[in-house]
């Protein structure tokens, strides 16, 4: 196995970009190189779409402490909701452009909740599917994490199943 570096989690800063500068310097002071940085750590998506003016503020703090980055799914996107799928589908690719945008090798998004509904897990699937598509224009990866599930090989067998290599399973213990 090679190890690529150390890093870490970031912390929500509900929106305060002074805390996260605090939050970075500490990190890269305790000798981390990577970051996976969520999407909502200091409010970079709204109503599904990219705030702009965020973004560049984050990507220029990113750069000036040097971090490699890694990026995980913003909270409240569902991908086995059928009502309301138009605006799922927009927030998880906004997830997806906001990995790309702050130079990520990984773009990681829940397993969720498995549905005994075999509709909610085509819908799961399906946009897994479509995410994966867009991330490759990004030249992203992109992981699922064993989150809210109950047992490891339903994650095991979804990514088995969609056999893609851009596609792994990333494991949160």
């Amino acid at each position: 196995m090679i190890i690529k570096g150390l890093g870490v989690n970031t912390r929500r800063t509900e929106g305060n970009f002074q805390k996260l500068e605090e939050q970075f310097a500490y990190l890269r002071e305790a000798g981390f190189d990577y970051l996976e940085v969520s999407a909502d750590v200091v409010d970079t998506i709204g109503g599904g779409k990219i705030i702009s003016r965020r973004m560049d503020k984050l990507i220029r703090l990113i750069e000036r402490f040097g971090f490699k980055c890694t990026a995980h799914i913003h909270n409240g996107v569902d991908l086995r909701d059928e009502q309301d799928r138009a605006f799922q589908l927009e927030s998880f690719k906004s997830g997806v452009e906001f990995a790309g945008l702050i130079g990520a090798e990984l773009f990681v998004c829940h397993f969720e909740k498995h549905s005994d509904d075999p509709k909610k897990e085509n819908l799961f699937r399906e946009a897994v599917l479509e995410g994966l598509e867009y991330a490759k224009k990004w030249k992203l990866k992109m992981g699922i994490e064993n989150i809210e599930i109950e047992r490891l090989s339903s994650v095991v067998s979804f990514v088995e199943s969609v056999d893609d290599p851009d596609l792994v399973l990333v494991l949160d213990l």
